[in-house]
C-alpha cells in the first residue's frame, strides 16, 4: 500500500522525540467499573417487518449483559466496554440470535499535553443491505482496530499546529471480500486572528486498500474561518479542493465548503431555547459501501465496500428546555451521488420528540420520526414513519422498570415492499 512506510516514519519519528522526554511516575487515579442486566420481553405483530399478506407475530425474550472499565493515571487513559445479548423467539421458525458488541480505546502521553499514542478495536454489528430492517441474516459482524499518533505544538500565543496519523482495519464475517485496510494522516495549522476569530489551514491524506474491491486514495486541503459572534457560539467556514482516485482508473477533483456552528455548540436564541444548524458539501470516499448481484439479476448496494462518493448534508435542531422536561424538533436533507456507479440517493428525515420527568422516580418519553428517500436512477421513493414511546420507573436506584411501544412504517413506490410492525415491550434494567 502507498505512502505506508512514510505514514509509520512519521509515527517512529513522534517516538524517538518522546523517548528525549524524562520519565515521571505516574500519578494513579481512580479505577472504575460497572455491569448491567437488561431483560426485556416483547411483543411484535410482524417480526420479520414483511409485507401485509405474509406478515407473521411472535414474542421474544431479550437479555442483554454488560461490563465495562475505565483506568485514568497521569499519562494513561484506557477503557473497554463489553454487551453480550440472546433473544429467543416465541415460534421455531424464527432462529435465537446471539450478538457480542465490544470495544476498547487507550491513549497514552508520550509527551504530556503534546504527543500521544492511541489505539482502539471494537466489534458490532451492520445491516447487510441498509433498505432493509436490521434483523436476523441482514446483520453482519464487523471488527474494527486502529493505532496511531497524535500531536500539538503550541508556536507562540497565537499560533498552534497539529497532526494525527492512524493505521487500521475492518474485518466482515461471511463478507471477506470487503475486508480493508487504511490509513489516513493529517496536519493543520492554526492562528487567532483576533479575539474573535481563529483560521485553520489543513492538509489530509487518505488511503483505503479493499482486499478484493475498490482501492480509494483522497486528498484535500483548504481553511477554516471561525468566527465568535456571541458569547459561547462560534459559526465556522470552510473552503478547500479535493482529489479523489480509485485503483479502477477513476478521477476526481472539486473544491468542498461547509458552513454551521462549532462543533457540538448550539445558539441560546432565547431563554432555554437552543439552535444548531450545519451545512456541507464535498468529496468523500464510502468506505462501507458493497455492490453485488443477486440470482434474479437485481443489483443491491450494500454497506460493506467502498466507492467515491459526493455528498451535500444540511440540518437544523430546534430544543426547548424546561426545569424537569425536554422538547425537540429537527430537520435534515442529504443527498448522494455515487460517482462511479452513476446512481444518486436523496431524502429528507423530520423528528420531534420530547421528554418529561413526571416525578423524581418515573419519566416519559416520546419520539416521532418522518423519512423520505429517494433513488433517482431507480425510480424508487421509500417513505418511513416510525415512532415510539416508552414509561419508565425507577424502582430503586439501581433498578429500572419499563413499559414501551413502537410503530415502524414503510410504504414503498416498489410494489412488495410496504410493511406496518408494531411492538409492545416491557424490560427490567439493573446498573452497577
Amino acid at each position: 500500500m502507498r505512502g505506508i512506510g512514510v505514514g509509520w516514519v512519521m509515527v517512529l519519528a513522534m517516538f524517538g522525540i518522546a523517548g528525549t522526554a524524562g520519565a515521571q511516575e505516574a500519578e494513579v487515579r481512580p479505577f472504575t467499573w460497572g455491569a448491567s442486566l437488561d431483560v426485556r420481553e416483547e411483543y411484535h405483530d410482524n417480526v420479520r417487518l414483511a409485507e401485509e399478506n405474509t406478515k407473521t407475530s411472535d414474542t421474544l425474550t431479550g437479555i442483554t449483559v454488560g461490563a465495562h472499565a475505565e483506568a485514568k493515571r497521569l499519562r494513561l487513559d484506557a477503557g473497554a466496554r463489553y454487551e453480550g445479548e440472546a433473544v429467543y423467539y416465541g415460534k421455531s421458525d424464527n432462529p435465537d440470535q446471539y450478538y457480542h458488541r465490544w470495544s476498547g480505546t487507550a491513549t497514552y502521553a508520550l509527551i504530556r499535553e503534546r504527543l500521544f499514542a492511541e489505539a482502539g478495536a471494537e466489534r458490532r454489528q451492520v445491516p447487510r443491505d441498509t433498505r432493509e430492517p436490521a434483523l436476523f441474516d441482514n446483520l453482519v459482524d464487523t471488527d474494527h482496530w486502529w493505532a496511531g499518533a497524535r500531536y500539538t505544538q503550541p508556536l507562540g500565543s497565537w499560533l498552534s499546529f497539529g497532526a494525527n496519523y492512524r493505521y487500521g482495519g475492518q474485518r466482515f464475517e461471511d463478507a471477506a471480500e470487503a475486508n480493508n485496510r487504511y490509513q489516513n494522516a493529517d496536519a493543520s495549522l492554526t492562528a487567532m486572528v483576533s479575539r474573535y476569530a481563529s483560521l485553520s489551514a489543513f492538509y489530509s491524506w487518505t488511503e483505503t486498500d479493499v482486499r478484493d474491491g475498490v482501492d480509494i486514495t483522497r486528498r484535500q486541503t483548504g481553511a477554516t474561518l471561525g468566527i465568535r459572534a456571541i458569547p459561547k457560539v462560534t459559526v465556522s467556514a470552510t473552503y478547500g479542493y479535493n482529489w479523489i482516485e480509485t485503483s479502477e482508473g477513476f478521477e476526481q477533483e472539486g473544491p468542498f465548503f461547509a458552513l454551521g456552528l462549532g462543533a457540538g455548540e448550539s445558539w441560546e436564541i432565547a431563554r432555554n431555547t437552543f439552535l444548531s444548524f450545519g451545512y456541507r458539501r464535498g468529496y468523500s470516499d464510502s468506505a462501507t459501501e458493497m455492490r453485488y448481484t443477486t440470482p434474479a439479476g437485481t443489483t443491491i448496494y450494500d454497506v460493506i465496500a467502498a466507492e467515491p462518493v459526493q455528498t451535500e448534508t444540511a440540518d437544523a435542531t430546534l430544543t426547548r428546555r424546561w426545569e424537569e422536561a425536554t422538547a425537540f424538533l429537527s430537520a435534515a436533507w442529504n443527498r448522494t451521488e455515487y460517482l462511479e456507479t452513476d446512481r444518486t440517493v436523496r431524502g429528507w428525515t423530520f423528528r420531534a420528540g420530547a421528554s418529561w420527568d413526571l416525578t423524581p422516580r418515573t419519566a416519559l418519553r416520546a419520539d416521532l420520526e418522518r423519512t423520505i428517500a429517494e433513488y433517482e436512477d431507480e425510480g424508487r421513493t421509500d417513505q418511513y414513519w416510525r415512532a415510539s414511546a416508552s414509561l419508565s420507573y425507577k424502582l430503586r436506584r439501581w433498578l429500572t422498570a419499563a413499559l414501551y411501544a413502537s410503530r415502524n412504517q414503510r410504504d414503498s413506490s416498489v410494489a412488495g415492499e410496504d410493511y406496518i410492525g408494531n411492538v409492545l415491550g416491557a424490560r427490567l434494567t439493573a446498573v452497577y
